[in-house]
């Protein structure tokens, strides 16, 4: 028996029409220049909110393998594996997030199959890829469930995927989440596109918002009620980690020594990473 999908307003236009108007770093960076705009998110991937996640990934481990990056992006993730000379099929619900993601990998010279794509009906045959990744971005879609269960199917037997989604932690609790709340108001911590303190609602709504105050969609739930839809799918957790931290928007965040922000990646991070085999 599949786990309920939570319930949502939206539709899976009103998300593609979100992510058109308003790309991944957009909020950050500018993207009238696409070259100076990658280079600046690539920084922030790998000296803040990636930092710790590399050996998750495994991006040099996949050579001649065929590998899906689902929801890819400005295509951060799809490049790594491609320059550890992979076979990478990349998609995105967004046309304009393709239209200028192809822009950034041919300016890189790199072979990736890119195309606009859903992730709760891929255009793919059973049992196709050596690889499935989608990070951050299953939690986006109306039927998550559906999502997931399509992750399973292209994959193949023997074969891993590494998915990750909005987590729900100790710093979520209905009654320390109110105390963080105040703690960033307090100290003017604005996450970009929506100033989270001040806006958000509940939980749930301050989650919805790490990706801008429009966002339609963006659920968080605990370590093990993700857990548990992957099981249902059929899933085997290998592994189950915590990451993406992002400190730059602490005061003073220059000044936080590395194993801290260790620490805090690993223990608060936002995001739950799970490595799954088929």
């Amino acid at each position: 028996m599949f786990s309920k999908v939570q319930m949502v307003k939206n539709t899976i236009l009103d998300v593609q029409h979100y992510w058109d108007e308003h790309a991944i770093g957009s909020y950050e960076f500018n993207l009238n220049n696409l070259e100076e705009f990658y280079a600046q998110f690539d920084e922030i991937k790998r000296n803040d909110i990636e930092k710790y996640a590399f050996d998750f990934f495994d991006f040099n481990n996949f050579a001649g393998k065929k590998i899906l990056d689902i929801g890819c992006g400005v295509g951060w993730y799809s490049i790594q594996y491609a320059k550890g000379n992979a076979n990478v099929y990349a998609i995105d619900l967004s046309p304009n997030t393709i239209k200028n993601t192809k822009k950034i990998i041919d300016n890189l010279e790199l072979n990736i199959n890119l195309d606009q794509g859903n992730a709760e009906k891929l255009n793919f045959p059973d049992n196709y890829f050596d690889l499935v990744v989608s990070n951050g971005v299953l939690h986006h879609t109306p039927d998550y469930i559906e999502a997931i269960k399509e992750t399973y199917r292209v994959l193949k037997p023997g074969s891993l995927a590494k998915l990750t989604f909005y987590r729900k932690g100790i710093l979520h609790n209905r009654y320390i989440w109110p105390i963080i709340r105040n703690a960033m108001h307090f100290l003017k911590i604005k996450h970009p596109g929506s100033d989270l303190s001040v806006i958000s609602r509940n939980v749930d709504d301050f989650i919805r918002q790490y990706d801008g105050y429009s966002n339609p969609i963006g659920i968080g739930k605990t370590n093990a009620a993700w857990s548990k839809i992957l099981k249902e799918v059929n899933y085997q957790i290998l592994l189950m980690e915590n990451h993406y931290f992002p400190k730059r928007f602490i005061p003073f965040h220059k000044y936080i020594p590395e194993y801290i922000h260790r620490v805090l990646d690993q223990k608060y991070g936002t995001m739950v990473y799970f490595n799954l085999l088929k």
